[in-house]
């Protein structure tokens, strides 16, 4: 039995129905049901579908009236007895694979429809009219992968139906049909089906081919005004209705709010009448709950000042009325004086042009000349923009020339300096609960932790591990914007951390774990915190490691088809001999691979950047470290962000961990922001915080430490699984429990390399490319410096 029906209007279309048809009858997926409503055609289309029916049983023909093209949708769609439904116009045609890849989208993601991207082709009309231009911007391809549908992912989403796969189970249910004789009536349809979709999956393919013909419905709206463009304000209002109906305004606002803007310059610009579509508009917005949506074109529109709205191109001053005035049309002007109409071309009335730094006037054909001062001066500065800018031309060159000189030098001198100071210890291996978990990946896909300088830590961890050269990796891209939907099933493991928690946005990593082409995955130690919909995501396919008690009997007590393991914070692995030593081998293979663009993003961008984050740091150290009567160093290191308890310190204290932000992606930045933080923790005695990675690495560095729980007990709960046989470690309830005078230390532990020394380029250098692991380019991904 067929999964999918395609519902096929028919109107006079004998010279494009063989194309669209043979294109449906070719799908690879041959189960399909072919409805062709044939809408009262007075041309030979009718003879077209009944030779094709008589080929092949899949075509089914029902007559009917002419009624519009809604009409014959909503009536193929009472013939509909399949799973699924698409419709294609018949005069456009789709690629061979498109219901083949539609229906494996749609049941491999069980998601509630899908969509994929169409090309525009037009016929008898301009390549540059603004309507192909702007239809072909339209259906540019902008979700790619399975997505939960909100206002955002709706807004960048097509209304069109022929370009989706829907349930016919939600349209059947709500009696969901097009609008009868209102064209734009996919806006209608869509938009009420979509109250009803959780998901949606898009093909990051263009299967639809689109006809955009001058003799068309929405060819003429191309290529010339109607009035039928108030049709765009009807149908909004329909759709304003349903949502008000369902109460759903608040929820969606956003998209209504959007489709406001839509429909607004869409009928103004459409629309030949623009005094009935200003009434209209005018109407509809005093209808409208602004309030709610919060609209500043619907404000404007209510107060009849149209001239304010943006891309509008409305005339401030309207002098046209019946007995008196003027109107413009194109390239005249219509004079209206006592009812009589006098209609003359806008040159014989006035002209201006700019010739040789004159300004010419005609004005009702005679010529008035003017130096134009403002073009004598923008000449002069023109001529003087042009020499600066052939010296910043020369200039870059110079720097280029440079960069690529300083690839011959960079070797010899960066090696020397590393050699002295060359690591040659072991690289550390994940702790064998998680080996065994990540080792059976051939190949699989990283994604760091996102976040401050303690999640660096982290990463940095993480990174030591894996760049020894025995994992088969790539990392995700997750700080560009592109989407990361592989077409191909693919294995995971996430950095881990506190990221899953009510606090901060993980929306990015749970698009990812919801995607169905995910094979396998391991989350890495992480915190679980007031996160339902994480969890909700979780199923046999994932390995969760949860980093302290609380997180683990959560995540038991909610879900149990996952497998979640009780594991150390990452970050316990963390070699700090390996973090001090510089790697020669590594800085070898990675200067081969800079480019120049590389070198100068790394010289002006990114060392400006590192080289800030020291001095700011030292510029803190020498502000808030306490020295006691024991000249013992403390850092009182406590956290301002949503996870503080609310407590205060008559001792001043720093948040170091924000004092850079990364998405970790680049291993050269996490391991130089993890060499600040480092060399930050060294520089005292004692270290007070509530902040788990910097309590976690100074212990490692053996620092005494005074634990402070966070918000959701997150340090406490590693503490106890994790930390207890560190007898440098201390937890405490309060930071007013510690009286700062009797602190002291056997021996002072202090370093205080960070303060003495200067950081310079070519210790960046070391330290960069020691840890790069070089994936195609180097781009900018530190996202901000205290």
């Amino acid at each position: 039995m067929s999964k999918i029906s395609i519902v096929v209007p028919v109107y006079n279309v004998e010279n494009y129905l063989s194309r669209c048809l043979n294109s449906l009858l070719n799908q690879t997926l041959k189960d399909i049901d072919i409805i062709c409503v044939n809408d009262g055609s007075t041309d030979s289309s009718v003879e077209i579908l009944k030779d094709f029916a008589n080929k092949d049983s899949r075509i089914k023909i029902i007559n009917k009236e002419n009624g519009g093209l809604s009409s014959a949708r909503n009536y193929g769609m009472k013939y509909v007895t399949t799973d699924y439904v698409g419709f294609v116009d018949s005069d456009d045609w789709v690629e061979p694979d498109t219901y083949e890849l539609a229906l494996a989208a749609m049941e491999k993601n069980n998601v509630d429809f899908v969509s994929w991207g169409a090309k525009i082709v037009v016929e008898n009309i301009d390549e540059d009219n603004i309507g192909v231009v702007l239809a072909k911007d339209y259906h540019n391809i902008k979700n790619v992968g399975y997505k939960e549908i909100n206002d955002s992912i709706l807004c960048r989403t097509t209304v069109t139906v022929w370009n989706k796969l829907f349930k016919t189970e939600i349209i059947k249910d709500n009696n969901l049909t097009f609008p009868n004789g209102l064209i734009y009536e996919d806006n209608e349809f869509f938009l009420k089906y979509a109250i009803y979709c959780k998901s949606a999956y898009y093909i990051d393919k263009y299967l639809y081919n689109y006809l955009q013909r001058s003799n068309s419905i929405i060819g003429n709206m191309c290529t010339k005004k109607s009035n039928k463009a108030l049709d765009y304000i009807k149908i909004y209002e329909n759709i304003y209705k349903y949502y008000e109906s369902f109460n759903l305004l608040d929820k969606h606002k956003d998209l209504i709010s959007n489709k406001f803007n839509s429909i607004m310059w869409n009928a103004y610009s459409h629309c030949q009448d623009k005094k009935l579509v200003k009434k209209k508009l005018r109407e509809l917005a005093k209808s409208l709950d602004n309030d709610i949506l919060q609209n500043e074109n619907i404000h404007l529109i209510k107060k009849n000042k149209f001239h304010k709205i943006n891309n509008l191109n409305v005339s401030k001053i309207d002098f046209g009325n019946r007995l008196l005035g003027f109107e413009e049309k194109r390239d005249k002007i219509i004079f209206k004086l006592l009812g009589i109409k006098i209609s003359l071309k806008k040159q014989m009335i006035f002209s201006k042009k700019k010739e040789n730094n004159k300004k010419i006037f005609r004005i009702l054909g005679i010529k008035f000349t003017f130096k134009d001062k403002k073009a004598v001066l923008d000449n002069r500065f023109n001529d003087l923009y042009y020499k600066l800018n052939q010296q910043k031309i020369a200039f870059d060159k110079d720097i280029e020339n440079n960069l690529e000189l300083t690839k011959y030098f960079m070797e010899d001198k960066l090696l020397s300096d590393a050699k002295n100071n060359q690591f040659k210890g072991r690289y550390p291996d994940f702790d064998n609960k998680i080996k065994e978990y990540v080792k059976d990946f051939d190949k699989f896909y990283f994604y760091p932790n996102v976040g401050n300088m303690g999640d660096g830590i982290i990463a940095e961890a993480e990174y030591q591990i894996l760049n020894n050269g025995k994992y088969n990796y790539s990392i995700v891209d997750n700080y560009s914007g592109q989407s990361f939907a592989p077409c191909e099933d693919y294995n995971l493991v996430y950095g881990g951390g506190g990221l899953f928690v009510k606090y901060w946005n993980y929306q990015k990593v749970l698009d990812i774990f919801r995607d169905k082409n995910l094979k396998k995955c391991v989350v890495l130690p992480s915190s679980f915190f007031e996160c339902d919909d994480v969890l909700e995501c979780f199923d046999e396919r994932f390995t969760v490691f949860c980093r302290e008690e609380f997180s683990y009997k959560y995540c038991i007590s909610k879900n149990n088809r996952a497998k979640f393991i009780q594991a150390d914070d990452m970050a316990f692995s963390l070699n700090l001999d390996l973090q001090e030593k510089y790697d020669v081998q590594k800085i070898k293979e990675n200067i081969q691979y800079l480019s120049n663009k590389d070198l100068s993003v790394l010289v002006n961008i990114i060392y400006p950047k590192i080289k800030k984050l020291y001095q700011n740091v030292q510029c803190a150290l020498n502000e808030k470290t306490v020295i006691n009567s024991n000249k013992v160093r403390i850092g009182y290191l406590l956290r301002t962000d949503a996870e503080k308890k609310s407590e205060k310190t008559a001792f001043p204290s720093m948040d170091l961990s924000i004092f850079a932000n990364s998405p970790c992606t680049d291993t050269g930045v996490v391991g130089l922001i993890s060499r600040v933080f480092i060399e930050t923790l060294n520089s005292f005695d004692i270290i007070i915080t509530d902040r788990l990675h910097i309590g976690l690495v100074s212990s490692l560095l053996g620092k005494e430490v005074y634990l402070l729980d966070n918000s959701y007990k997150k340090v406490s709960g590693i503490y106890e699984y994790s930390m207890q046989s560190y007898k440098n470690t201390h937890i405490i309830s309060s930071v007013n429990d510690i009286s700062i005078d009797n602190l002291k230390t056997k021996t002072s532990k202090a370093d205080l390399n960070i303060l003495n020394n200067t950081f310079n380029i070519e210790k960046f250098f070391n330290l960069y490319l020691s840890k790069l692991k070089y994936e195609k380019t180097i781009k900018n991904t530190i996202w901000s410096v205290k």
